[in-house]
């Protein structure tokens, strides 16, 4: 009740299992319990319904990447030099559509403007196994190359017990 109504509201309370703000409250408060991760993506779902509370959040977000984008830049002194900027991370690369993007092109622009602001083409992991087998003496052939570049959503990779 201190803040403007915002669509996120009914979405969280839908998303945990609650009737009221007050049930989740209590519950969250008696059982030490968090908010999962995973929440942040409703943000997307109220800012699409033009929710002004899910669009600042959103845009506030933004701003703050830029600026540590910025600083990073600035600190590399990169400001002359020609460069992507990966954005990793669910939010940027499969649920923003421009809000969080937006602010981050902008803060690069300002002082990086040969820059390029690229989302992650595949998940961080594969990178991971890259520089893995790499370390390891083991070449990363084209075939093997090409057929991890395809994991492009974690939710697609097969995953085994062994």
């Amino acid at each position: 009740g201190r803040e403007q109504t915002t669509l996120l509201t009914p979405l969280l309370l839908n998303f945990l299992g609650y009737d009221s703000v007050s049930d989740m409250f209590d519950d969250f408060q008696d059982h030490g319990k968090h908010v999962p991760v995973h929440a942040a993506k409703l943000l997307f779902e109220a800012a699409a319904g033009n929710d002004a509370v899910a669009l600042e959040i959103l845009t506030r977000q933004g701003v703050e990447l830029g600026k540590s984008a910025a600083a990073v830049i600035h600190k590399l002194k990169m400001e002359k030099d020609t460069f992507d900027v990966v954005l990793a991370g669910s939010l940027l690369t499969r649920g923003d559509h421009g809000w969080i993007r937006s602010k981050v092109e902008q803060a690069v622009a300002t002082v990086a403007p040969n820059a390029t602001i690229v989302p992650l083409a595949t998940e961080p992991v594969v990178g991971a196994l890259w520089s893995a087998m790499d370390a390891d003496g083991h070449a990363v052939s084209q075939d093997v190359y090409d057929k991890m570049r395809a994991f492009r959503d974690f939710e697609h990779i097969k995953q085994t017990t062994r």
